[in-house]
């Protein structure tokens, strides 16, 4: 957000929930929270977890120190229902959290835009989280600006599909 404010960036993605007032948005594609465990664990056979049952695993979460990752969130959350967990290990790149939940290393959390099932491909279980986390939105962020340049309007018409070339006929 900061590269946008400056102008060094003319987009950025974000989730829309922390975008500061004085930048523009557009929404793009709904996110939900959801817990991540390998597939055989004992959480992924209920289908809906309490923070108790999630603080009985060790976790894998990201570093203390990443500015508006939901490890704030987290920790407010276990804190304020008096639950305290077990962190395993920290890990700043969700594709390695990833592998370490495959590996069966602990539990973690992942914030996924677009339909879960696209996930399937990975040896992980999928547990939304929807009572903790707020639906969110991952949102293109932006100056406000009353022009855009082609360039920059053909861009955002790709990504949201809007101006699709006619489909090739032979």
């Amino acid at each position: 957000m900061q590269l946008v404010k400056t102008g060094a960036a003319d987009f950025g993605f974000v989730r829309e929930s922390i975008v500061p007032v004085d930048l523009q948005t557009r929404r793009w594609q709904q996110v939900r929270t959801v817990l991540m465990t390998p597939p055989d664990h004992p959480l992924a056979r209920s289908g809906r977890v309490s923070l108790q049952d999630i603080a009985e695993y060790p976790l894998i979460v990201p570093p203390a120190g990443f500015k508006f990752s939901g490890r704030q969130t987290l920790a407010g959350l276990f804190a304020k229902s008096g639950v305290s967990c077990r962190i395993a290990m920290e890990s700043a790149n969700v594709e390695l959290s990833y592998r370490y939940v495959e590996l069966g290393l602990g539990i973690s959390f992942a914030t996924l835009a677009g339909d879960l099932s696209l996930w399937r491909h990975r040896r992980l279980a999928f547990i939304p989280l929807d009572e903790y986390f707020p639906p969110d939105y991952l949102a293109i962020v932006m100056r406000p600006a009353k022009t855009r340049s082609s360039y920059k309007s053909a861009f955002l018409d790709l990504l949201f599909e809007t101006h699709l070339p006619p489909p090739h006929q032979p």
